[in-house]
């Protein structure tokens, strides 16, 4: 029987009003569906018992209340705009172009995952896939647009007639390793038409020999023969470009002259202290004797002496070359601080002399007080040699070399036991040390002078494998490691604003193993022969100077590091030198050496062979014919 009610019973369970105001909105719009499903059910059920109608009542409540639908999910966030990119670009017919379009909310948020159709504004100059790949049919304007939920955005396209082909000028040259070439790329049609305004790719198919820029500049980097391409499009076109070797306009030797006949001598500053005296071993004039070997040399190619003057004290002390007075006798270059007036008299006769001889000079000053400070001794000493040289037509260049004249100890203490050695300038130290820091003052003040930068350097040793690896090191090392030497002086040259094409960096460049300089230290070394190590040497170095640099690069010396390996014999390291130095666009260097500085020298093995034997003849070791090739061949 029904209830009296009428069969209506109110239940206040978990689906009460009072749980539905609990409830958001759409929780209260599941229970009126829970709701009419009990109606529902309740119209099945009417003929059966009460107590059954109860519990079918029940029983549809409790599934209605926790097995109703979840909540739906939240709507996505509309698109505001759009944009395309590129905005607009050119293509030529046939040729193809990928569109971006992106989504983005009223924020400017880029948004995923939406749909965008793509349309042109006429198929017949541009297609558009639905990816956004545009290929082009015919020249002329189109508009290509992305829409996403109604938003849209433009790109503006032009395309060209089809490119039929790429003719390149020149299409083939040949320039000198270091040099630069100017290409050009014209694309045409099928009808031989030019199509202007297109966008040209430059590549080269050796970087490492020839680098190309955007606007088709080539520079050479080594002596090679390159492809350069210039593409448009999918069209390409091709010239060839030979690099030549360098000339090596600077074929010298490191130069002091024999006293024939003597174990010994002379010694360079001996040389202008005698310059017009008669010798009564050689027979003639110091000056006659200079004259004629200078002729000996130029015979077989040298164009080019290195001569070499330290800042000589003006007696010789008795305990030679030995701290704390490291002595450096007269006779091995000018008085110091103030040189005689003999010797500038001299110094500039000896330069008429090599000028005469259609030769130059590379001036090497060698300072062992580069520690003084304030520097007034040396520039009494240097500006009394520049200004004897100045303007002469025969100098080439001036090397700022030397040392401290003491070693500095690893607690920056100066040790009163060791001397240090009158040669090159010890840039590896670093940018502030005191080497780094007088060849940065002493070219500012041959500038001064009125010396141009190009012919201001010093001698950055090249090719030790420990100042490339930054060693540590204590005492004058700059943050307590070695440095590369050419960067440090490049970094003097920056300072001194020094223009790229009016630098000049020295080197000392000295054949060997890579790893054969590491005695005594634990760095790890995968050993190379000197040919493969020098040519890894001059990238380094150039890659140091920059790759498009115009700057002159001069080795003050260069030769075959001793002691020799007699797997590697002297004419091997010099012919290697010379082909390497061609063909990476050096200007050119002085071999060591003309002759030994003792005839006891000549049968040291340990020692790389000197052009000429000790003696009253003129007898040549075998580098000399080698000399003569690498020297006289274009």
């Amino acid at each position: 029987m029904r209830p009296a009610d009428g069969g209506r019973r109110t239940y206040s369970g978990s689906c009460s009003t009072a749980a539905a105001e609990r409830e958001p909105v759409k929780r209260r719009e599941s229970i009126s569906i829970a709701a009419a499903r009990v109606a529902r059910v309740s119209r099945l059920i009417r003929s059966s018992s009460d107590a059954l109608w109860k519990y079918s009542v029940a029983l549809v409540l409790f599934v209605g209340c926790n097995g109703g639908s979840e909540p739906s999910a939240p709507k996505p966030t509309p698109v505001a705009s759009i944009s395309v990119t590129p905005a607009a670009d050119t293509l030529a017919a046939g040729d193809t172009v990928r569109l971006a379009a992106q989504p983005k909310d009223a924020s400017g948020n880029p948004l995923v995952n939406r749909t965008v159709s793509w349309t042109t504004s006429d198929p017949g100059f541009a297609t558009v896939s639905t990816t956004g790949l545009v290929t082009g049919t015919a020249a002329g304007s189109v508009t290509i647009r992305a829409t996403s939920e109604g938003q849209s955005a433009t790109a503006a396209l032009t395309v060209r007639a089809h490119v039929a082909l790429v003719a390149i000028a020149p299409e083939t040259t040949a320039i000198v390793v270091r040099h630069v070439q100017q290409f050009a790329a014209t694309p045409k049609d099928s009808a031989g038409n030019v199509l202007a305004g297109l966008h040209i790719t430059w590549g080269s198919s050796s970087p490492a020999a020839a680098t190309v820029d955007s606007t088709g500049l080539a520079t050479a980097q080594m002596a090679d023969s390159v492809q350069i391409t210039a593409m448009v499009g999918k069209r390409s076109g091709t010239a060839l470009l030979s690099i030549t070797p360098s000339g090596l306009p600077i074929r010298g030797l490191v130069v002091q002259i024999e006293r024939r006949g003597w174990p010994t001598e002379y010694w360079n500053g001996q040389t202008l202290q005698r310059w017009d005296s008669l010798d009564p071993v050689v027979g003639t004039t110091v000056a006659a004797e200079v004259g004629l070997q200078l002729d000996a040399m130029h015979s077989f190619g040298v164009n080019t002496i290195r001569y070499e003057l330290r800042a000589a004290d003006s007696v010789a002390i008795n305990d030679g070359f030995t701290p704390p007075t490291c002595s450096i006798p007269p006779v091995l270059g000018m008085r110091w601080p103030q040189p005689a007036a003999l010797e500038l008299q001299n110094l500039v006769a000896l330069f008429d002399l090599v000028q005469s001889k259609g030769m130059r000079v590379i001036l090497e000053l060698v300072n062992t007080h580069m520690e003084e400070a304030p520097p007034t001794n040396s520039s009494m000493w240097l500006g009394a040699i520049l200004g004897a040289v100045k303007n002469h037509p025969a100098l080439e260049l001036v090397l700022f070399d030397g040392n401290t004249k003491l070693v500095t100890g690893t607690d920056g203490r100066v040790l009163v036991n060791v001397c240090n050695q009158p040669a090159e300038a010890p840039l590896y130290l670093g940018p502030t040390s005191v080497g780094a820091r007088y060849v940065r003052w002493a070219i500012g003040f041959g500038r001064s002078l009125g010396y141009p930068a190009r012919q201001l350097s010093a001698e950055a040793i090249v090719g030790d494998y420990k100042s490339y690896s930054q060693v540590a090191i204590g005492g004058d090392g700059t943050d307590f490691h070695l440095w590369d030497p050419v960067a440090v002086l490049k970094g003097i040259f920056d300072a001194l604003q020094i223009p790229d094409g009016e630098r000049t960096y020295g080197l000392s460049f000295y054949e060997h193993r890579k790893c054969s300089t590491l005695a005594g230290y634990n760095l790890p070394c995968v050993d190379v022969d000197p040919d493969q190590w020098a040519d890894s040497t001059l990238a380094r170095t150039f890659a140091v100077i920059g790759p498009g640099s115009r700057a002159r690069v001069i080795a003050g010396e260069m030769g075959y590091l001793p002691p020799v390996d007699p797997s590697w014999s002297t004419v091997q390291a010099f012919e290697s030198l010379v082909t390497r130095m061609r063909r990476r666009g050096m200007d050119g260097g002085a071999f060591w050496r003309w002759v030994s500085f003792t005839t006891s020298e000549d049968s040291d093995v340990s020692q790389p062979d000197p052009v000429k034997r000790r003696g009253v003849a003129f007898v040549y070791n075998p580098v000399k014919d080698a000399v003569a090739q690498m020297y006289q061949s274009p």
